[in-house]
């Protein structure tokens, strides 16, 4: 490894702030552009990387307003790089972006992927998760059918839906479909609380939609489960570490 090499790697480092997260994205996207070009290197990615950044700027989109988190724009930025590509795919980029875009409004650490296939064109889930943990946007769980996502990318992706009203509507209509049978099912149940949580911002949306979400109906979606002390107290933290302290 030579000089100028070494130099960019810490280029590299430093514009991405040493995140892991947002390292690992980054080496993602550079090792999957190699095999179409050879040639692709490190400086390529961060002069995209930097190219993106302006273009924020330029549209004037303050990330301030929406997360506190130091990080988050860094998380923008890459994320934003590789969704561009994944658009690419004529064939499942648009099924992996709107399978994503559901996950981040989900218990973030057991997904199982058999959940969407109550969704059209479910021939092309399989190889659009597959895309996702190529790019290191989400990652595998415990066993391959389950996928985990960082919850730092939950919320840039909620920050980024949430501005397109009728997307974020579409996608949330497909959340509510998706965790209908929540009182049977304890996995569909973290997620259904899950979402209900990040609901209780929206409730313009959660009325025209008939989702009536208070704090009693989120309290009152855990009395199915109230024997099982273990998923309570994980649901519980999870609120704690999710929600303001005014809405917990």
């Amino acid at each position: 490894m030579g000089n100028a090499e070494n130099a960019q790697i810490t280029e590299l480092a430093n514009l991405l702030q040493s995140l892991p997260l947002a390292l690992q994205q980054a080496l993602a996207y550079i090792n999957s552009e190699k095999i179409l070009d050879s040639n692709f290197s490190i400086q390529n990615y961060i002069e995209r990387f930097k190219q993106k950044q302006r273009s924020q700027e330029l549209l004037d989109f303050d990330l301030s307003q929406h997360s506190n988190d130091p990080y988050s724009k860094t998380i923008l930025t890459t994320w934003e790089i590789t969704l561009e590509k994944i658009k690419q795919d004529k064939i499942i980029g648009a099924k992996a972006i709107e399978t994503i875009q559901i996950m981040a409004y989900l218990y973030p650490d057991n997904i199982l992927n058999s959940m969407f296939f109550q969704l059209p064109n479910n021939v092309r889930l399989s190889p659009a998760i597959h895309l996702l943990k190529a790019y290191s946007l989400i990652n595998e769980g415990s066993e391959p059918h389950i996928s985990t996502i960082h919850r730092l990318v939950q919320k840039v992706l909620r920050i980024k839906l949430e501005s397109n009203h009728s997307e974020f509507e579409k996608i949330v209509q497909n959340i509510i479909y998706l965790t209908g049978d929540f009182t049977q099912n304890k996995e569909v149940m973290s997620h259904y609380f899950t979402f209900l949580l990040h609901m209780l911002e929206h409730k313009e949306l959660t009325q025209t939609l008939d989702l009536q979400v208070n704090h009693r109906k989120i309290l009152e979606s855990l009395t199915y489960y109230e024997k099982d002390k273990n998923l309570l107290n994980d649901l519980f933290d999870f609120a704690y570490t999710t929600l303001s302290r005014e809405n917990y």
